[in-house]
This record gives structure tokens, sequence and C-alpha cells, in this order.
């Protein structure tokens, strides 16, 4: 299973592997951009003991340390993929497919368009001789319209959406000022114009919230950034979880 970064496929997908290791299935996450980042590791090896799950970490600098400029969310979410890190990261996976062997590869959709999981979905989508699957990216899941602006059809991004939009709990905490705001705007507008992937949901899995709970909140440097508003964080965990097939 590929991770962004430490904490996204736990985020994203701990209903499955809940699931999945009750039947017995060994598990392995592999963490893409992690260099320097001893404090998220020991929070990540903490949330995978509690769901017993194994870990791998590839090392590559994440996105504020690939940055020249100062960091901020519109440039997070618009940053161009680089050619020449996605041909190497491409190589890496297939690289470890070759050696685990493994009966299925599960990726990121990229939702919320942030550069680390468009550059993992980018690699994961050239991985070849293998079943491959897709989740949702989470938090990003919780705005309806990123699923629709990157499988269609295309939604109208009215004032209302933006009022709500900004009201969502991860994003009022990278998007304070006005500015970043239109900023903002801007790069999600854009978006509409990206060509649309064609997938068809594969699985659903509800799990016990307890031990997913537990494993979320290990995830401490982040976890209040991600979910300020508990209300909206049970919600979005108390919702089925899905898979998508990427035809």
């Amino acid at each position: 299973m590929l991770s962004p970064h430490y904490d996204d496929a736990v985020l994203s997908c701990a209903h499955h592997m809940m699931k999945w290791r009750r039947e017995g299935k060994r598990i392995l996450v592999v963490s893409v951009f992690t260099k320097n980042q001893r404090d998220r590791e020991e929070e990540n090896r903490k949330a995978l003991d509690v769901l017993g799950i194994e870990g791998l970490s590839l090392g590559y600098p994440d996105a504020p340390d690939r940055f020249v400029d100062p960091i901020s969310y519109s440039r997070i979410v618009s940053w161009p993929i680089e050619e020449a890190l996605l041909d190497r990261l491409s190589q890496d996976i297939q690289g470890l497919v070759s050696r685990y062997e493994p009966e299925l590869v599960i990726g990121p959709m990229g939702l919320g368009f942030h550069v680390d999981h468009r550059l993992t979905f980018e690699a994961f989508n050239r991985v070849q001789f293998v079943e491959k699957l897709l989740y949702e990216d989470k938090p990003y899941s919780v705005v309806p319209e990123h699923l629709e602006l990157l499988m269609g059809p295309k939604p109208a991004l009215s004032e209302e959406f933006w009022e709500r939009y900004f009201s969502y709990g991860y994003i009022n905490s990278f998007c304070r000022s006005q500015n970043e705001r239109e900023l903002v705007k801007r790069v999600i507008e854009r978006r509409k114009n990206d060509k649309q992937i064609c997938i068809s949901k594969k699985s659903e899995s509800l799990e016990s919230f307890g031990q997913l709970d537990r494993a979320i909140r290990c995830y401490r440097s982040q976890f209040e950034l991600l979910f300020p508003f508990e209300s909206e964080y049970k919600a979005l965990y108390s919702e089925p979880e899905s898979l998508w097939l990427l035809e």
C-alpha cells in the first residue's frame, strides 16, 4: 500500500486494512516522502503497531523540502509534477513490486491536489504486472467535489461552494488569509480543465471505530491540523470506506 506521507494510508484506508488483517493477510505500507521526519516516523510506527501492520520508508524529501520559495497551501496544490522525480519514484515502486510480488497494490487518487499525492498517484499508475486499486485520500475526500473534479461530472464552483469549501476543517487550518484563499480558488478553478480519469467502485469496508481512532490519533503532530472539528472527524470515519478500480 502506497502512502505519500507517513499518515496517509492509515488515514485513508484503515477500515480495509483492519478487515484484511482479520482475514490473516499481510499488509506492507510503503511511505514515500519521509526524509528528515523522525517524529512523524515514530508516530507512524505506533499507528501501524495498533493495526498490526508492517511499514517501509522510501526517504524522498516532501514538498516543503523541495520548494525554494516559502511554502503555502496554494503552492502545494498548484506545484507541477517533477518529471525526473516521477521517473525515479516509478522505478522504485516497480522494483518493490518485483521484490515482494504482492497480489494487490493500493495507491492514492490524489484528491485535494497535494503535489506529493499527485506524484504518488502518477507513479502508481505506471506500475505493471499487478492488480491495482485506488483509495480516496483523507481528509481531502471530505470535499465531495474533489472526487467530481477527478472523475466527473465537473461541479459548479459557486459562491455557496466556496463558502462551504473554506469551512472544512483541514482547509480552514491552512487557508486563513483572504489572499491565500483567492490563490486556492484559482488553482481549483483550473483543475476543472484536468483530464478526467475513469474509475469504478470496487469495494467498501466499515470496521470498528475504536481501533481506527486509536491508530489515527497516534499522528499527534498532524491530528489537530487535519481534524480541528471533532464532529467532522467522526462523521468522516463513520462512513464506509471505498476502494476504486482504475479502468
